[in-house]
Formats: structure tokens, C-alpha cells, sequence
């Protein structure tokens, strides 16, 4: 083999490495430089790695997320290289070898999400330990500045008065509902990412090496014995009680994260079973996106499907 030769196969291993790791730095930038597309820029984050892992193998996949480790800490800082690291490195790392080995798009997910939250808690854990500081107080500290932020930019933007204090009053809001309920927000924040993933890789990996068997979307279905969880939590938020409505509050934010997942799937189902399915499947994730409050009723759905069983196809009686 001459040395040509040589450089072009080098060059053809390596091209695909820095694509990716590229593509994966400027996704993760773009979070942080354009905080409106921010959200949806997230969710595609760990995909450039997945989709090396199913079309050039593990050692690329490993190389783009290191690489693109390196490339974020040179952007930011090494902290943030760190965040990318724990968020969104593990689940490019962990999916791609379980859907590869037929674990499934349910059950992938959630191993993903909990490998996330253990590296995460791990993490938090030994900063705060070194710095001498309670976990809880340092993140509580830390959205605390954060709203405030939010209120200078407002006053910024000439807020005053009686819009200023409206702002000021909403955001406080918020910020004491998320210092309570940070731990369940973080868990739906993987979850999406994960689950997200999961579609991408089902449809634009499906003919590549490795295929993932992730599954029918629109058969999820979450476990019958969660319902009693729920009901538990439910009840739980009648107490007085910080330190039994503060649990109950995170165990159903993330319940109902599953439960609309569940309902989407019940919506897909029917949406299939229509002849203008694509048209009123793209109008209600527009809806959903631009009115979050549609989540609601899908929630509801994915609820009480449990005992409607709305995706058994009803039979035709004779009269």
C-alpha cells in the first residue's frame, strides 16, 4: 500500500470523527446562543454520535464525543464541557449499544435517563463536597440567580411599574417551583433527549449496521401498577407537609412526562387510522408547540387509556 494511498484511507477514517464532533459542538453552542431555538437544538445534540456509532462503529462514535468534549471546553470552559460530558455524552454513548442489542425503545430510554441522573448526582455531589456546600442550597442558589437575571433583563428592556412587579411576581413563582421540583424537571429534560433520540435513530438508522430495534412509537405503553403510583402522588399534594408534597410534586411531573408519551402514542394510532393522517398529525404537533397547554388533554389521554383501550380497534356488531 503506497503512501497515498494511505492518506486517503486516513482522511476517509477521520472525516466522518470531525463531522461529526463539529456538528455536535455547534448544536451544543447553538443552545446557548440562540435560547429560543435552544430547546429543539438540545434534543438533537447526542444524534451525530448515534448515527456514527451505526455507520462507522464504536471507535468513531467514542472519537466524536471525545473530540467534541474538547471543542465544547474550548468554546466555554471546561464546566461546560463537563455538562456536555454527563447530558448529553452518556446518552450518545449508552443508546446506540442498547438499541443495538435489542433492549428496545422503552427500556433504552430509561436506562439512559437513569445513567444521566446517577453521573449527574455524582457529579453535583463531589463539587459540592469539595467546595464545602449542601447540594440542594448550591442548585437553589444557583436558579435564584438565575431569575434574577431574568428580572434586570426585563428592566432592562423597560419593564416598570406595574408590568415590572407582574414580572417580577410570575418569575419568583416560577423560581420557587423549580427549586422544588428541579429534580423531576432535570429527569424529563433526559428523558425527552433520550426518547427523541430513540426516533431518530429508528428512522435514519434503520439500514445501517447494527439496526436498532427501537420499536413502534405508537405501541408504548406504560406499565398498569403506575397508575397506583400516580394515585398515591396524587393524594399525597392534599397534605400541609413540605416534606411529603415536595416528593409527590417530582414523582408527578415525571409520571405525567410518561403519560403524554402514552397519549401521543394514542393520538399517532388514530391519526394513522385517518385518510388525511399526515395533514392533522403535522396541524397538532404545531398546536402542541405553539400552545403547550394542548399537553394537558394528551396526558389525560394516555390516562385514562388504561381502561378505554382507544387503540384495540372496535369491532363491528350485526344488528
Amino acid at each position: 500500500m503506497n503512501d497515498s494511498t494511505q492518506h486517503g484511507s486516513l482522511l476517509q477514517r477521520l472525516l466522518p470523527v470531525l463531522f461529526g464532533a463539529s456538528l455536535t459542538a455547534v448544536l451544543f453552542a447553538m443552545c446557548f446562543l440562540i435560547p429560543p431555538a435552544g430547546i429543539i437544538l438540545c434534543l438533537l445534540v447526542p444524534f451525530p454520535a448515534i448515527y456514527s456509532r451505526f455507520r462507522n462503529g464504536r471507535g468513531t462514535e467514542a472519537a466524536v464525543v471525545t473530540i467534541a468534549t474538547l471543542l465544547v471546553s474550548w468554546l466555554f470552559n471546561p464546566q461546560t464541557a463537563m455538562f456536555y460530558l454527563i447530558q448529553f455524552g452518556i446518552v450518545s454513548l449508552v443508546m446506540p449499544e442498547m438499541l443495538a442489542r435489542g433492549y428496545g425503545g422503552a427500556r433504552t430510554v430509561v436506562w439512559a435517563t437513569v445513567a444521566c441522573l446517577l453521573a449527574s448526582l455524582l457529579l453535583v455531589t463531589s463539587l459540592a463536597f469539595s467546595e464545602g456546600q449542601q447540594v440542594h442550597a448550591g442548585v437553589v442558589a444557583l436558579i435564584k440567580e438565575s431569575f434574577a437575571k431574568a428580572v434586570s433583563y426585563y428592566e432592562g428592556r423597560g419593564f416598570k411599574g406595574d408590568d415590572l412587579a407582574t414580572v417580577r411576581q410570575a418569575l419568583a413563582v416560577a423560581a420557587d417551583l423549580l427549586s422544588r421540583t428541579y429534580p423531576a424537571f432535570a429527569t424529563v429534560f433526559i428523558a425527552l433527549v433520550a426518547a427523541f433520540n430513540a426516533l431518530l435513530a429508528g428512522r435514519y438508522c434503520s439500514r445501517l449496521a447494527g439496526t436498532p430495534l427501537v420499536g413502534e412509537f405508537k405501541e408504548f405503553k406504560n406499565p398498569e401498577q403506575l397508575i397506583w403510583l400516580l394515585i398515591a402522588a396524587g393524594f399525597s399534594m392534599l397534605s400541609d407537609v413540605a416534606v411529603v408534597t415536595t416528593p409527590a410534586l417530582n414523582v408527578l411531573v415525571v409520571l405525567g412526562l410518561l403519560y403524554f408519551f402514552q397519549g401521543l402514542a394514542v393520538v399517532q394510532t388514530m391519526m394513522d387510522r385517518n385518510s388525511q393522517g399526515r395533514l392533522l398529525r403535522t396541524a397538532f404537533y404545531l398546536m402542541l408547540i405553539f400552545q403547550p397547554y394542548v399537553a394537558i388533554p394528551v396526558i389525560a389521554l394516555g390516562i385514562f387509556d388504561l381502561w378505554g383501550d382507544f387503540r384495540t380497534p372496535r369491532k363491528q356488531e350485526n344488528l
